[in-house]
């Protein structure tokens, strides 16, 4: 599992009981969220944009105030609604999100509360359009390295089953990880699949919409398959 803790936590417990009890779960995040410690600049601002989990988090603890939220999926909606924001669900990704956004009559002063590194280019794109759109770094996403038991697992010939969900991460795995052949890897999109195209793995799975619920269902299909289940078998 190579997200952050909260965000492996949330996925687990999307999964089967039956399934995770097949399995011996090691969490090895990849990337580590960070607060800057700059309050959301809310004062003159009519709606505020959620493009992903950590942003909801992030802001809920550094400001008591909350407006009205324009979200990308629905995992990032339900987390912004569970934290008091008003939130409403405008596309399941970034170019959904845009073009719903700019065939709105009226949306107001927005502002993107947003990580150091973001994909999509949601304000300019918006101000592009003629919207009221200003941004604001309120996290940076670190890089890190494998943690000591996924480095011994990886050099191993364990079968392994690895979970990535962002393009960023996937081009830091992609880098990091030897050519190994026991991997099996289960990812977000086609562009997260895009940097791990050249690894030699075992497979590549790609998800069929980009949500958890879906990279869930995925992952459970993929454990339940012959070939998998006869190379765990080969393993005993």
């Amino acid at each position: 599992m190579t997200r952050p803790t909260e965000g492996n936590t949330r996925f687990l417990a999307l999964l089967p009981e039956a399934l995770k009890a097949q399995f011996n779960v090691v969490e090895s995040p990849l990337i580590q969220i960070a607060s800057t410690g700059e309050k959301p600049a809310l004062q003159d601002t009519d709606q505020v944009i959620f493009t992903s989990q950590n942003g909801v988090e992030v802001a809920s603890v550094s400001t008591s105030m909350r407006r009205p939220a324009l979200c990308i999926g629905p995992q990032t909606t339900q987390r912004a609604c569970e934290l008091g924001w008003d939130a409403k669900m405008a596309g399941e990704n970034s170019g959904e999100f845009l073009r719903t956004l700019l065939k709105m009559p009226a949306v107001g002063r927005l502002l993107h509360l947003r990580g150091t590194h973001s994909r999509g280019a949601i304000a300019q794109t918006l101000r592009q359009g003629g919207i009221d759109c200003r941004e604001q770094v309120v996290y940076s996403q670190d890089l890190l390295e494998f943690s000591a038991t996924a480095n011994r697992l990886i050099k191993s010939d364990i079968p392994l089953i690895v979970t990535l969900f962002s393009p960023r991460t996937a081009r830091h795995f992609a880098q990091i990880m030897p050519h190994r052949q026991h991997l099996t890897l289960i990812v977000l999109s086609d562009a997260v699949a895009e940097p791990l195209r050249r690894l030699q793995c075992e497979a590549l799975h790609v998800s069929k919409t980009p949500n958890a619920p879906a990279m869930a269902a995925l992952l459970n299909q993929v454990a339940d398959s012959d070939p998998w289940v006869e190379r765990l078998r080969s393993k005993d």
